[in-house]
């Protein structure tokens, strides 16, 4: 069996641990930068894991919605944001 690495999508700046995820080349048209970053507000690495990891899935699921409804007109950083999925909610 092989043991296969999860991705990280966290790092560590000045002590807080930040979110960092690429958007996917077919949705970049759609969003006003490469990469989402945001604080996870968090200087315990345990958390930052499960945080990211959680953040990461809503990111994922978010995204398909979007290749599902291709001319849904939206901006789509404050739609993540209204709906808690950048700014709160998080494990």
């Amino acid at each position: 069996m092989a043991w296969v690495r999860s991705p990280v999508y966290f790092y560590n700046l000045h002590r807080t641990y930040n979110f960092s995820r690429a958007v996917p080349s077919d949705l970049r048209h759609r969003f006003p930068k490469r990469k989402i970053k945001v604080s996870l507000r968090t200087k315990a690495e345990s958390k930052t894991a499960r945080s990211a990891a959680a953040l990461s899935d809503r990111l994922e699921r978010y995204w398909d919605s979007l290749r599902i409804k291709p001319d849904h007109e939206i901006n789509e950083i404050e739609d993540i944001r209204y709906n808690g999925l950048l700014l709160g909610g998080l494990p």
